[in-house]
């Protein structure tokens, strides 16, 4: 089985400053980002999933990881679960597909909001072509396009928290922490 990240989850295995998004249902910062999506990963790697990072989310990525790209990259390729996979030829025509059938419907867009909707379709255009059923994404314009093409989007306050296990020592309980 397969399934896509984009930018907004896969910066929490990366950069551990990243700020939490709000949950959407409470209106706080979602808490324990990074444990939640070193958990998702785990589980996908255990369950020999492969889990895509269409490269335009690579660029996005490395749009301000200044110095540390060549780490994150790094991290991307040794990391079991993970695939970079190309936007390519025929995400070309996917994208394309894609855009025009969002032309035909009529939904009106700002120029920078056309700027991040192209990006946005190149990386639904790579999830889509590697028949991903699901994205993990934090974006609400990728839950549109999800809705629209065909996989389904999920974002960090949705992914669980690792179990709480007692520490051995004292029997207090501890949050799972993957160093």
């Amino acid at each position: 089985m397969t399934v896509a990240i984009d930018t907004s989850v896969l910066l929490f295995l990366l950069n551990e400053s990243t700020p939490p998004p709000l949950d959407q249902a409470t209106g706080a910062p979602v808490s324990g980002c990074k444990e939640r999506v070193r958990l998702l990963i785990e589980e996908l790697g255990r369950a020999n999933e492969t889990l895509i990072v269409p490269t335009p989310v690579l660029a996005e990525v490395l749009v301000r990881a200044e110095q540390a790209g060549p780490a994150y990259i790094s991290v991307m390729e040794k990391t079991k679960p993970i695939r970079l996979v190309e936007f390519g030829k025929r995400a070309a025509v996917e994208a394309a597909t894609m855009t025009a059938a969002r032309l035909r419907s009529g939904k009106p867009a700002g120029a920078e909001a056309r700027a991040k909707l192209k990006f946005d379709i190149m990386i639904a255009a790579v999830t889509k072509l590697a028949g991903a059923r699901t994205l993990y994404s934090d974006d609400r314009d990728m839950a549109s396009l999800g809705a629209e093409f065909g996989f389904s989007v999920v974002g960090i306050a949705d992914l669980p928290l690792p179990a709480e296990e007692p520490d051995l020592f004292t029997g207090q309980p501890y949050t799972f922490q993957n160093v």
